[in-house]
């Protein structure tokens, strides 16, 4: 018997010594693998938090540690932990079917973070203008960027009276920073300047299309380009070159 599933089965007698029933002893060492194998949790802190789970969906009374609560600019990568602000802006979603909510800032009286709401999390989605208390959230960074996760593990509770607290403007540079990175575009290549082996974005007028001629390729054609920078001929057209017997598996 390993570590996790004994943490596991002293999870399930504590639950039933605070006052719940038979839990899954099963599902409960799944819970404790996800948050140490794959969300880096300490098996301390992942016993606490499936602790704290099992019991809010029993509603058993928890004991709220304010201890465990943070500032916006106390936060670093990999931290866990129960934060408290205002939500004061909601921006488009991103476009990955595994995230539910996407590019939000969350701002207390000390700073703003951005938060994600992963799809498997199954919470509703937050609302502009009001306040939450995110509890067991956790702190990522991504392109020197922090950020906070909110997964399976996170509570989220509406904090009643939020209105009348004052938050860091610090958002807004946040809000900057994300309409920058939404605007990024890759480097627009000419037709003319393209390698072999290159990935690479172009714009073209699409000049002839063909069947594939072969099951591993959809279509075949021709592109020409319509902007051409001045010490190019505007008549620079690209084919794409018959593929051998070799790449088109017919050798």
């Amino acid at each position: 018997m390993d570590k996790i599933t004994e943490t596991a089965e002293r999870i399930s007698r504590t639950i039933e010594e605070r006052g719940g029933g038979t839990r899954d002893t099963e599902k409960i060492e799944a819970k404790l693998r996800l948050l140490i194998n794959e969300f880096f949790l300490t098996a301390e802190d992942a016993e606490r938090q499936v602790i704290n789970e099992v019991m809010r969906e029993q509603q058993i009374p928890v004991q709220r540690d304010a201890e465990d609560k943070k500032q916006i600019t106390e936060l670093q990568a990999n931290d866990w932990a129960t934060i408290e602000g205002k939500v004061v802006m909601i921006a488009a979603g991103g476009g990955n079917p595994a995230i539910a909510q996407r590019g939000g800032i969350i701002a207390d009286e000390t700073g703003a973070v951005e938060f994600v709401i992963w799809d498997k999390a199954q919470l509703t989605p937050l609302e502009e203008n009001a306040w939450y208390r995110i509890e067991s959230c956790v702190a990522d960074e991504y392109r020197e960027k922090l950020n906070i996760k909110l997964h399976s593990g996170t509570t989220v509770v509406p904090v009643p009276g939020g209105m009348s607290r004052i938050v860091s403007q610090d958002w807004h540079q946040i809000a900057e920073k994300m309409a920058g990175t939404s605007k990024d575009t890759p480097e627009l290549k000419t037709i003319a300047s393209l390698k072999p082996d290159e990935w690479a974005t172009i714009e073209g007028k699409v000049t002839k299309v063909s069947e594939g001629g072969s099951p591993a390729i959809a279509q075949r054609g021709s592109l020409q380009m319509q902007r051409m920078p001045s010490n190019l001929s505007s008549g620079v057209k690209q084919s794409f070159p018959p593929l051998s017997k070799k790449e088109t598996g017919t050798e």
